[in-house]
């Protein structure tokens, strides 16, 4: 197991000493950097967790899937999180886990996690994120409610009870019920029975004697600007205000105890001495789920919203808790209760922003405002522009240089900034980017003296792409190939031209038998993150339609991966039409539940664009 985790994150490429000794891995710290010990204990985690909850322990049936995915997605955090807590690795599942679950679950044609498996057909399609992130979001959750000791002896009760043999989702509430004073299933079964989850919406109120109450309630949270009022989740409610203490005025942040949010409504009182101010001037505010750990959206009133903006600004929030506002406020503005304006502006004012988990997930904001800026040539240059400015104060911060005793979210932020300023053509990065790329290639494509750090090598060969439009470029990247440390980031930036006709290119080249089964789609999807070839993908895709199904439609889940990449950046009537049209003609592809979400998908991006185009247009013509 530990050997095909460091073959997959490419564990002998400037790893330093990475050996095996009587079953043992032994990395060198000084030669090793924290990113690359956390990749291989993560993957070694997920393996080793897959041992115990699919193994030892077998789910029944294909239903119940989520008790070996999800439970090995939870474990590998919470494994390397007690042996390296350094890594702040529940800070990174917030990013990579939760957000992305709440993303897809947000959808109509979402599935609840615990799914009805009735053919074979069915298998490959709950292979996605609702089994695995959703499942080990929900875990976590529970975890939180439970604390440690208490599940840690439900989860060996559970082993114990089950071990070679079968259990389902029952069995694993029995056991956890079984050491602790709550009844498990009631709280949880909403949650894994049932499509979604909710928005928990929050103002204050003044009572007669002049303290203030918090009123929070909750309903269904939909993409597709719907609610099922009728569906009620036992929700873990935990809050940390900042208040005013009445005996000196200091200003003191207050986690009130947590509850169980079983009604529509609730009212929260504030401890006795603490006055709240609803002025941003006064640096109150109430936050909601602090550490982002219960599965909800949340959405404030408007003088609560202005104060946590401000406690954005300051940074008086840790990193997760800003990660989560802001995530919260992007998810409004897709569910149709946000103002798209109103949040570049905030992000506009974000000066001082440091943190990588914030900077990635406005990344994946920008990534999907595609659809609205990419509906003419000039609005996506300005748009460009706009990212430009907020970011380059953060990279002029950090600087491009790694610094002795570095985090690794320092230099994977540093990362993220010189990718996402080099792509969207940011002279500075592109001339300094691609001067290390011909530094380290050399002119005839071989690799020379000049090395490029690890962290930055695929930044470096996207936006040498993305910065020089001809053949050249491609060709040196394709010389790598053969390099297998390299051969990931090489396909993951072919991608990024400016040329149509390389795109073409780089389209024709993933049908080449060079390339495995899964290389090709990743190939694909880097060619969809470019505004020239979402309509050359699509093309292409149709096409070769006969040749994918030969690859992919007997299983892998690759078909799923590929339908979604090649349709998510669509946002007009007449690709909406496209879509449904070729796939009606094509039953033959089976993902039914993967187009369906392709469809809506698009639908809503069409809906956001048709709302928001105009005022996006205006105010970006006004800042940039």
């Amino acid at each position: 197991l530990i050997a095909l985790a460091c073959l997959s994150v490419g564990a002998m490429e400037n790893w330093g000493l990475v050996t095996f000794r009587e079953n043992s891995l032994l990395v060198d710290p000084a030669t090793s950097s924290n990113a690359q010990l956390q990749a291989v204990a993560t993957i070694v985690a997920h393996e080793i967790s897959h041992q115990w909850f699919g193994n030892l322990v077998t789910m029944r049936w294909w239903s119940d899937l989520w008790l070996n995915e999800g439970f090995a997605t939870f474990m590998q955090y919470y494994a390397i999180h007690d042996i390296f807590p350094q890594f702040l690795l529940w800070d990174q599942f917030c990013s990579d886990v939760l957000i992305p679950s709440l993303q897809l679950d947000a959808l109509e044609n979402s599935h609840p996690i615990h799914v009805e498996v009735n053919n074979p057909h069915e298998i490959d399609e709950i292979f996605d994120k609702i089994s695995y992130r959703k499942g080990a979001s929900v875990i976590r959750m529970l975890h939180s409610v439970l604390g440690e000791e208490v599940f840690k002896k439900g989860i060996r009760t559970y082993m114990q009870s089950y071990k070679y043999s079968n259990a389902c989702t029952q069995d694993l509430w029995k056991s956890l019920r079984s050491v602790s004073s709550l009844d498990v299933a009631t709280l949880m079964d909403c949650w894994v029975n049932n499509v979604g989850f909710p928005i928990i919406k929050v103002s204050l109120n003044t009572r007669t004697g002049g303290d203030p109450v918090i009123i929070v309630s909750q309903e269904r949270f939909s993409a597709a600007h719907k609610c099922n009022d009728g569906l009620l989740w036992r929700v873990p409610i935990s809050v940390c205000v900042q208040v005013i203490r009445a005996e000196d005025g200091a200003v003191n942040q207050v986690t009130l105890p947590t509850v169980i949010l079983a009604e529509r409504s609730l009212e929260l009182s504030l401890p006795p001495g603490l006055r709240f101010s609803p002025k941003p001037s006064e640096r109150c505010f109430v936050k909601m789920n602090p550490g982002f750990v219960s599965y909800y959206r949340t959405e404030y009133s408007r003088e609560l919203s202005l104060c946590l903006e401000k406690g954005i600004a300051d940074q008086s929030l840790p990193p997760v808790d800003r990660l989560s506002t802001l995530e919260d406020k992007v998810s409004l503005v897709l569910g149709d209760l946000g103002n798209t304006v109103a949040l570049m502006r905030l992000i506009s004012q974000l000066n001082s922003e440091d943190s990588f988990l914030v900077w990635k997930n406005l990344s994946s904001f920008f990534h999907v405002l595609r659809c609205i800026v990419w509906s003419s040539e000039d609005l996506s240059e300005r748009f460009d522009r706009f990212v430009i400015a907020v970011m380059v104060p953060c990279l002029e911060r950090i600087g491009w240089s790694k610094m002795s005793g570095e985090s690794h979210l320092r230099s994977m932020l540093r990362g993220l900034l010189i990718c996402q300023l080099g792509t969207r053509g940011c002279h500075m990065v592109e001339s300094r980017c691609q001067s290390l790329f011909n530094s380290w290639l050399g002119e005839a494509g071989e690799i020379e003296s000049c090395e490029v750090e690890p962290g930055l090598r695929e930044v470096v060969m996207k936006v040498a792409m993305a910065s020089c439009s001809q053949h050249q470029t491609l060709d040196s990247l394709l010389k790598l190939l053969d390099v297998p440390q390299e051969r990931s980031r090489v396909l993951h930036s072919l991608g990024y031209s400016r040329n149509k006709d390389v795109l073409v290119r780089v389209l024709e080249f993933s049908l080449s038998p060079r390339l495995r089964d899964q290389e090709a789609v990743m190939v694909i999807e880097s060619v969809c993150q470019n505004r020239l070839g979402v309509s050359i993908a699509w093309e292409f895709f149709r096409e070769h339609i006969k040749e994918f199904l030969a690859r992919y439609g007997h299983g892998l889940f690759l078909m799923s991966k590929l339908i979604k990449c090649v349709t998510e950046n669509f946002s007009t009537e007449e690709e909406l039409t496209s879509v449904s049209e070729f796939f009606a003609q094509h039953p033959e592809i089976g993902c039914e539940r993967t187009i369906r979400q392709a469809k809506e998908n698009v639908s809503l991006n069409l809906y956001w664009k048709n709302r928001d185009l105009d005022s996006v247009a205006t105010f970006l013509h006004s800042n940039t």
